[in-house]
């Protein structure tokens, strides 16, 4: 990571477990987080695509604080523990 935060940038996300989880393509913006979203993306039987970060909150198919992680780690350069952004539904 460099002092200077990425306009914008493009990310893997995988959840795993007992019950299956969310596999997606997600692109963030840091100059205009709201216009985040999730360019492809499942969770079980449910597809999502060009879905807006917000709305993936409202629906629950991310946590508020992982969403809020993502943007520390990667906009912010705030450093963060594994434990961060390793996070259970639960």
């Amino acid at each position: 990571m460099t002092n200077q935060k990425p306009e914008e940038m493009i990310l893997a996300l995988f959840e795993d477990g007992k019950e299956g989880g969310f596999t997606g393509v997600v692109k963030i913006y840091c100059d205009q987080p709201v216009a985040s979203y999730v360019s492809t993306g499942n969770s079980g039987m449910q597809q999502f695509n060009d879905v807006s970060l917000k709305d993936m909150m409202k629906s629950e198919a991310f946590p508020r604080k992982l969403v809020e992680n993502v943007f520390k780690l990667f906009c912010e350069n705030v450093s963060l523990k594994a434990a961060d952004l390793n996070m259970s539904r639960n």
